[in-house]
Formats: C-alpha cells, structure tokens, sequence
C-alpha cells in the first residue's frame, strides 16, 4: 500500500500536467501601413468619431455568410473598430502631410471637418473567402457645409483555409487605401479652403 500511494499520486499529477490549455482570447490592433506624403496640407482638419451600425459597433471580429453576420469566439478588436479606425486615420492624415489635424474633443473648429462612418466591415465567405471594408466620408467645410460624400468599397480576396490573422492583415490594408483616397479628395480641395471654401478664382 505504501508503494501504491506515492505511483497513485505521481499518475494524477502527470495527468493534470498533460491537460492541454484552455483557447486564449486574441485582441488584434488596425495599423494601417504608413500613408504617402502628399505635400503640405494647412487647413485645419477635424476629424469626427466614426459611426458605426449595430454590430459594427461591437469589438468581436465578424465573419458573415451572405448576408447572415456572425461574431468570430475569443478574437476581438483591441478597441472597438471605430476607434481603432479614428486613430489610424488621425494618423494617417497628419503623415500625408496634414500639419494640423484634430478630434471633436479638442473642441477646434476646422477648416474643413471629416464625418468617417463604417458601412461594412467583415469576412464573407460565401462566394469566395474574402476581406471586406465599406467607409463613407462626409467631407464639410468650417460652417457644415457639405463639400464631398466620399464612399470607398474594397475587398481582398482570402485563402479558403485561411486564420483570422489573414483578415485582419487584409482589412487593415483596405483601410490604409481608403484613407489615402480621402486624403487626395482633401488635398484636391486645398485651394478651395484656403478661399473660404469658395472656388479658386481661374
């Protein structure tokens, strides 16, 4: 019996030590790479938050098939997707070459205000594995006028098998294309600003 005991317990140890570790939760960053320099933009640019739908709002990655959309289990966004879209923009903007770009809570009134919302922002699987990424850009000028409804639709196409990593690598590219057609809409109407939102005279 005494032999027993000590082989009794070096067994359940060895089989608590093989219990295979519980899925961790994996929280994924947008870092667009880094936007081509446009040249100087001096306007003062706002930058509101993003609007976001529903479960658009919502930090879990989404996968959809048609138009059914599901949450992915234990991979989230590190903050929600607007916010992590607000930032990348402000970012993206201000290494363009924008020398002064704000947000709603620096209370600035810009020359010109972004109003960014996300339309779609998912994995679709039906019809082909692919990234997709819907933004719409309400450009204004300093008294809320509008100026342009810019809507920028992208898609990356995905390996079959492919891991969320692949997703969110792709929809983060999607952004950083997205963003730089606002930009050159912003710096298209550089001139116009700097006449008090007038067009330039010929």
């Amino acid at each position: 019996m005494k032999l027993f005991l000590p082989i009794l317990l070096a067994a359940l140890l060895a089989g608590c030590l093989s219990v295979p570790t519980p899925p961790q939760e994996v929280y994924y960053r947008l870092e667009p790479p880094a936007a081509a320099a446009l040249g100087v933009f001096t306007p003062r640019v706002v930058v509101m938050p993003f609007s976001a739908p529903g479960v658009y709002a919502e930090r879990p990655l989404l996968w959809a098939r048609g138009s059914a959309l599901r949450q992915y289990y234990r991979h989230f966004w590190a903050e929600s997707p607007g916010l992590e879209l607000h930032g990348a923009l402000v970012d993206s903007l201000r290494a363009s070459g924008a020398t002064e770009v704000y947000t709603a809570g620096n209370r600035v009134r810009g020359d010109v205000s972004v109003q960014p919302a996300i339309r779609q922002m998912e994995l679709q699987t039906e019809g082909g594995r692919r990234a997709v990424l819907s933004l719409e850009f309400l450009v204004n000028d300093r008294d809320g006028r509008p100026l342009r409804n810019l809507v920028v639709n992208g898609q990356r196409p995905l390996p079959a098998d492919s891991a969320p990593e692949a997703y969110v690598a792709a929809v983060t590219q999607l952004a950083g294309e997205a963003f730089a057609k606002l930009a050159g809409e912003l710096w298209g109407l550089q001139p116009a600003l700097a006449n008090g939102g007038e067009p330039a005279a010929p």
